[in-house]
């Protein structure tokens, strides 16, 4: 199995040209400091934002990825 991180750099790669950098770049950020959830969150939430569509096989490697990742929860909810 690849490293987590790199997969989720990976996907933000996806989304080169389709979202603005100043929200690709900053959630992919999160990774540097093993911010897993919360950069790969972001950058959905950042993809849902500005319509960004995605193909069969893009949506199957998010869902792939995020099956991976433990639960994100939020403070508050």
């Amino acid at each position: 199995m690849t490293d987590i991180r790199e997969d989720i750099r990976a996907s933000g790669h996806l989304f080169v040209g389709r979202m603005p950098e100043g929200k690709r770049l900053p959630a992919l950020e999160y990774v540097d400091f093993n911010e897993c959830p919360l950069a790969f969150g972001t950058l959905c939430d950042h993809r849902c934002d500005e319509n960004v569509p995605l193909s069969v096989r893009e949506f199957a490697q998010i869902v792939a990825l995020n099956a991976r990742l433990p639960p994100y929860h939020s403070l508050g909810a």
